[in-house]
């Protein structure tokens, strides 16, 4: 049987700073298939895991998947602000996890450059072959990406508090 599960991740709600805390899970913390194993069932049987799960961009990869998404979904004008001047997402590879322990409580790392206006996230993944000693572990591909409602949130709101003086709402001051 292959499983893929998901749990979103929130920040706690600062009552009274509704105006510029994010709404959106910070993190969507995923259990999937590795993709070796998805190749295999595939009909691949010479799928290899070094090639298809180590590189160390496999999250990256999602992570960039959903904002494009997100860009695909925004309206025009909100699109064209945030390209315009819009604190912008970048994404570096993966850095792996050592075990499944520590990968629960490491976060997608989120790092902003004022002087470049970007934030680079780093999701934390762990692949795991089929060697695993405890069957749940056999070849699963654990990412933290990035929730597609946090993309969206980003593109219209939290992009443009650096440069566009973005101001909270009056009713919720």
């Amino acid at each position: 049987m292959h499983v893929s599960n998901t749990q979103n991740a929130y920040n706690p709600v600062d009552d009274w700073k509704l105006s510029n805390s994010p709404l959106s899970a910070y993190e969507t913390k995923t259990k999937l298939k590795s993709r070796q194993k998805i190749y295999q069932s595939a009909g691949k049987a010479d799928a290899d895991f070094t090639l298809l799960d180590k590189q160390g961009n496999e999250c990256r990869m999602l992570n960039e998947q959903v904002m494009a998404w997100a860009l695909t979904q925004a309206a025009a004008n909100a699109k064209n602000t945030y390209q315009a001047i819009g604190t912008q997402y970048r994404f570096e590879n993966d850095a792996e996890s050592m075990n499944g322990g520590l990968w629960i409580y490491e976060s997608l790392d989120y790092k902003a450059d004022k002087t470049q206006n970007t934030v680079t996230l780093k999701s934390k993944s762990l692949p795991l072959d089929e060697d695993q000693l405890v069957p749940i572990f056999k070849s699963m591909h654990y990412c933290k990406l990035l929730s597609p409602f946090r993309a969206m949130e980003w593109i219209y709101i939290d992009s443009l508090y650096a440069k566009a003086s973005a101001k909270p709402s009056l009713f919720l001051q």
